[in-house]
């Protein structure tokens, strides 16, 4: 979690030298004349090799002029309902090119073979959860089974939750078995699922019930899109996607550093619709939940950079 986001303008960006990247995540009408020169002067500045820029299509324009390419399309997903288009440019030959394209292709075609899981009862010992700030040294451990920078430290935690990052969890006997990480976007009513991770231990069955769990959730609370990137080298995360309903969108090539390599990630999106079979008692508080997903997790007015 070893980013910053700094605000062009009115516009969040994050980058980090992990990554090697700068991602436009909201580009603000206001910044668009000159967001293109404002981004690849950050680049420069850092020595990034990548720079993502997620734009409404009517903005797609001055992007493919300025050399930038299309990878990914999610419809709907940006204001007056126009689609969110992820525009890429690299300044390293290097990292345009799929390393493993038999790979890219073997995972997607398995995730599109999936027959879906259907609604999954909850077990009796099954627990989902917004995770408090009291948990967040919990949070903190179980990212850290995933990622090869250490030592886990609770602080980057806090810092995303006050960037609007929210945590659930699923637990079972009171152990954490899956976490998704989720950033909530008011103005357009979509949420993105930035992680969504399950131990080895735990079965399958815990990230698709917590999935499941969350979209209620997030749906009762106002979100009516989600979108999500998954590890384009990981059967096991766009299986999940695709059985619980999710299109693919397309692949951002070489998009994160993983494990000390750069990996693909594959774009998904659902639209929630009101299901009867979806129907529950919820264990969150629906009102609060409600209230913070008003709050935008980007001031526009911010000029501060904070490291997640």
């Amino acid at each position: 979690m070893d980013h910053v986001i700094d605000v062009i303008g009115k516009s969040p960006v994050l980058h980090g030298p992990r990554d090697e990247m700068a991602y436009l995540m909201y580009l603000d009408p206001v910044d668009a004349p000159l967001i293109v020169e404002n981004l690849e002067m950050l680049a420069c500045s850092r020595g990034y090799s990548k720079v993502v820029a997620k734009v409404p299509a009517k903005e797609t324009g001055r992007f493919l002029a300025a050399g930038y390419q299309l990878e990914a399309a999610l419809p709907c997903l940006s204001h007056e309902d126009d689609a969110a288009c992820y525009m890429a440019k690299y300044f390293c030959s290097d990292r345009k090119t799929e390393l493993q394209p038999l790979l890219v292709r073997e995972v997607l075609a398995a995730a599109h073979q999936q027959q879906p899981v259907g609604v999954l009862p909850a077990p009796m010992d099954a627990r989902v959860y917004e995770l408090p700030e009291s948990e967040y040294g919990r949070v903190a451990d179980f990212l850290g089974r995933f990622s090869s920078a250490s030592p886990v430290d609770p602080a980057p935690v806090s810092a995303a939750r006050r960037k609007g990052v929210l945590f659930f969890g699923a637990s079972a006997n009171d152990e954490l078995a899956a976490l998704a990480c989720v950033t909530v976007d008011a103005n357009t009513a979509s949420t993105e699922i930035t992680e969504l991770l399950c131990t080895k231990e735990a079965e399958e069955y815990w990230v698709n019930h917590l999935l499941q769990q969350l979209e209620r959730e997030l749906l009762a609370a106002g979100t009516k899109r989600l979108f999500a990137m998954a590890r384009a080298y990981s059967f096991g995360n766009n299986i999940v996607f695709a059985r619980n309903g999710y299109c693919f969108a397309g692949t951002l090539t070489n998009n994160s550093c993983r494990h000390g390599r750069m990996e693909s990630a594959n774009a998904w999106f659902k639209h929630l619709q009101e299901d009867p079979q979806m129907a529950w008692s919820s264990v969150f508080k629906k009102e609060e939940l409600r209230n913070r997903m008003q709050d935008s997790p980007f001031p526009p007015n911010s000029n501060a950079s904070e490291r997640i």
